[in-house]
């Protein structure tokens, strides 16, 4: 993904989290639930991939997400399907693009590459928001270190993904740390 891509997708997600009141470290389920949609936790069994969407009906959808995981893995789930549901499917933005699904289908069943790294690109902007991401490590690096572990944990994300998230932001030099 270029970098012009990923600002759009910043500035889609900052976009969101205004316009539909998305505050960060907010619970998503309730998220989910005030834009219309329903959250359901599923077995492993129930779907092929981690999340999987359906439009239930003309303003409404439905998550299901595959329990079992970390709290970290779930909430990155949950806000990377998201991404899919507005940059991919048109949700709230794009009601050309929304009407035009079917109804109680899975939605994306084959997402591209391209997609899948929108939506992965989107969760993060949406869980870390660049500016707030950005603050919270300037106001704790100590010593010219950067406890990522404890950036993670804020942001209720793996160290993994906050680790990510400061490489692509250039606020580390290295992916590992």
């Amino acid at each position: 993904m270029n970098e012009e891509t990923r600002r759009k997708i910043e500035h889609t997600a900052v976009a969101i989290r205004e316009d539909l009141d998305y505050h960060h470290n907010s619970e998503l389920a309730n998220f989910i639930d005030r834009i219309g949609g329903t959250l359901t936790m599923t077995s492993a069994l129930d779907i092929l991939k981690d999340a999987a969407l359906m439009k239930t009906g003309e303003h409404s959808f439905l998550m299901k997400v595959r329990k079992h995981q970390t709290n970290e893995r779930t909430t990155f789930t949950i806000a990377y399907a998201l991404g899919h549901l507005f940059l991919h499917c048109g949700y709230h933005y794009v009601s050309e693009m929304w009407e035009a699904l079917p109804v109680n289908e899975i939605l994306l069943p084959n997402a591209s590459n391209e997609q899948e790294l929108q939506a992965n690109a989107f969760a993060k902007a949406l869980l870390m928001p660049e500016d707030l991401f950005k603050f919270y490590i300037h106001t704790h690096e100590k010593d010219g270190f950067i406890n990522m572990r404890d950036v993670a944990k804020h942001f209720h994300v793996s160290y993994d993904t906050a680790k990510y998230r400061a490489k692509e932001l250039d606020l580390i030099a290295s992916a590992i740390l």
